[in-house]
């Protein structure tokens, strides 16, 4: 098991991904290279001026049978807010092998599937109405395969 990084940019926050994975197995084959053999995630986010957050991105896979891991995120927006909108995925093809996450660049979670956590009414009702936009918003893959400086 090594830990793995993966960089991106919010903003002018920068967003670390950093999972620790068995070592990869490249599928020739695959279009997207993944190692989906993780047992730990953390999100860290940078922002000039602010104190660096880092979070458990495993938060709410603990309790349940499913094995998901975060496969992607986007930074997108909602009024005048920026967010992070986390794939999380099994690898499989059922109805609930994925689901999505919003997070707040302050490190609060705002969703997770269908849950809304601690959120406003008015900043959910934001949230809501710009999620059609998120689409067009460029995605950035979370592939688990360039290890993390350190390690």
């Amino acid at each position: 098991m090594h830990w793995y990084g993966n960089d991106a940019q919010c903003g002018e926050a920068k967003i670390t991904v950093r999972s620790y994975c068995q070592t990869p197995d490249i599928d020739e084959n695959a279009v997207v290279q993944m190692n989906r053999g993780c047992g730990e995630q953390e999100l860290r986010i940078v922002q000039p001026g602010k104190k660096p957050v880092t979070l458990d991105l495993r938060k709410y896979e603990h309790d349940n049978d499913e094995m998901r891991i975060a496969s992607s995120l986007r930074c997108v927006a909602a009024g005048t807010n920026r967010y992070l909108l986390v794939m999380f995925d099994n690898g499989g093809s059922c109805d609930t092998c994925e689901i999505s996450a919003v997070l707040g660049l302050d490190g609060r979670w705002k969703s997770y599937g269908e849950k809304w956590l601690a959120v406003s009414r008015k900043e959910r009702g934001a949230i809501e109405a710009a999620q059609r936009d998120w689409l067009q918003v460029p995605t950035q893959d979370i592939n688990n395969m360039q290890r993390a400086e350190g390690e």
